[in-house]
């Protein structure tokens, strides 16, 4: 490597040399006949080693092969805490002895402000007073592009901008960012278009094992008992560490995690307890906080209430369909009319694709969206979705998995078809008391009992009848069919007297509603005769 990287730079003596390739220390410059002393480490908390980090090593050769071509910038995309900047931090640890210069900045607000607003880096630069005196003029682009300047006038420079979510202002500079001397390795849950970008996604099922194992010895469970339960948890890195971390601490056994996980996942009190360091994965700004699962998964999505009310309304009807599944445009547009929402949102799906909401999978002939199950989580939690909500969709539903064996249209395969749109709707809304929910329930019941699932269809007999019996505006037709489905289906499973004693009431119900529309019929008639007004 040449020790005179531009004419007018002359790099002189340094602390030492790392493995034959760079020298790494004080660098001598010579800017405008002037002697200036730069630092290797440009900024503070430079990531420097990295045993703690599992894996990734097919992104991390990507990466620096994208930037050993010349592309001086690459985007490291992903939802939120899958383990970008652990990526990046794995970089810096691996690579950065191939750099003369180091800095590591972590977007607060904008791109901007994050390399004006670094005070070590400003002095690292020697132009603390410059950008100081810009600012205070009101002036911060052009002191975001004095700081750029100065950095692109060194010798090979990385800079990592970890944490720039905002698809906006990442396009606003792109130019900046192409046109770079020095390399930029950027994290971002955004993905703008026509940006060199390196996919994160979850981590593989013998690193996420690990992971959990450094981090839970106490939890003690078989590689294959541990993956069922990774698996729950999306094999996502953060999920997996703050899991771990929580169940640690409060000495929860495996099977206990293992049931909470099934039934409340991340939301249950016990996994809550404790407030846990929040370390190894996010940014390094917040890597020293603590808080419990849930509210620290919350402040990395925190941001899903400042985007537009549109968009919103998209992600709570994308919410409602079966998670970790992809959707094509068409049954899209369908899905949201249920909802009210306006036909032409195919145009607020990209955005929400660029912005790192939901994910885009392109075939040959069709686009498709999906949504990350966490973020559905997020979305189920914080953005109020009810059963009252999605009363209509859950009403179009039941009406798609009815199944009438007299009906020569009802096809019982094609039925089966809609199951997972009731199941979703089902884990959804299970607990609450509406008629829909318990038309739903009743006829994914009556669908399981015919496709032999008699235990499955059992639970859903029983809580739909359950619901039925709570409501006071129910009539007492719609209460016979729901003991009649769950007499049959006790019928099913052997259990002849719950079914005769079922079917016994349900008949009598039938009777005493067929009995009050008589009555009522002859008091109208009798009413009318006397020509009195009611």
């Amino acid at each position: 490597m040449s020790s005179t990287p531009h004419k007018k730079n002359v790099v002189e003596n340094s602390a030492f040399q790392a493995e034959g390739s760079i020298h790494i220390g004080d660098i001598t410059y010579n800017f405008n006949d002037k002697e200036v002393k730069i630092p290797h480490l440009l900024t503070n908390n430079i990531p420097s080693n990295a045993d703690h980090i599992l894996g990734r090593d097919t992104e991390l050769q990507t990466i620096s092969t994208h930037l050993a071509q010349n592309k001086p910038t690459v985007l490291v995309n992903g939802i939120g805490g899958i383990g970008k900047t652990s990526v990046a931090a794995k970089y810096v640890a691996t690579f950065g002895n191939q750099y003369t210069h180091l800095a590591w900045l972590t977007v607060q607000s904008s791109v901007a402000e994050a390399f004006t607003n670094d005070l070590v880096l400003l002095k690292s630069l020697h132009i603390e007073q410059d950008v100081r005196q810009l600012i205070e003029t009101q002036r911060l682009t052009d002191a975001f592009k004095l700081v750029v300047k100065k950095l692109n006038d060194l010798n090979k420079t990385l800079v990592v901008l970890d944490n720039a979510n905002n698809p906006d202002d990442l396009i606003t500079h792109k130019n900046l960012f192409d046109t770079a001397k020095c390399h930029y390795l950027i994290t971002s849950r955004t993905q703008p278009q026509e940006w060199t970008i390196v996919e994160i996604d979850h981590l593989p099922p013998d690193e996420a094992i690990k992971l959990f194992q450094n981090l839970a010895p106490s939890v003690l469970a078989s590689k294959e008992d541990l993956k069922g339960l990774l698996s729950k948890l999306f094999y996502h890195t953060l999920l997996i560490e703050l899991v771990a971390k929580a169940a640690n601490k409060s000495k929860i056994s495996f099977i206990t995690l293992e049931n909470i996980v099934n039934e409340k996942f991340i939301h249950d009190t016990k996994l809550n307890k404790h407030a846990i360091k929040t370390g190894v994965s996010g940014s390094f700004e917040n890597s020293f906080k603590r808080a419990n699962v849930q509210k620290y998964i919350w402040f990395i999505f925190q941001s899903i209430t400042s985007i537009p009310d549109k968009s919103k309304e998209l992600l709570r009807a994308f919410a409602l369909l079966p998670i970790a599944t992809s959707f094509e445009e068409d049954f899209l547009e369908k899905h949201f009319q249920l909802l009210d929402l306006e036909e032409c949102v195919i145009d607020i799906l990209d955005d929400l694709v660029e912005s790192g909401w939901l994910n885009e999978a392109v075939d040959k002939e069709k686009t498709a969206y999906k949504m990350h199950p966490l973020i559905t989580d997020v979305v189920v939690k914080h953005l109020d979705i009810n059963a009252n909500y999605a009363d209509k969709y859950i009403n179009h539903v039941a009406e798609l998995i009815l199944f009438d064996n007299a009906e020569p249209s009802h096809i019982l395969h094609e039925k089966k078809k809609n199951e997972p749109l009731a199941e979703r709707l089902v884990d959804l809304f299970f607990n609450e008391n509406t008629e829909g929910v318990s038309m739903l329930l009743h006829w994914l019941s009556w669908l399981k009992k015919q496709l032999g699932f008699f235990k499955s269809a059992l639970k859903l007999s029983k809580r739909a009848l359950q619901i039925a019996q709570n409501l006071t505006h129910i009539d007492e037709v719609s209460l016979f069919e729901r003991q009649a489905v769950l007499g049959q289906i006790y019928k099913s499973l052997g259990n002849y007297p719950k079914a005769t004693d079922l079917l016994s009431d349900g008949l009598l119900l039938k009777l005493l509603g067929v009995f009050d529309k008589i009555f009522g019929i002859v008091l109208k008639t009798v009413v009318y005769l006397l020509n009195l007004d009611i």
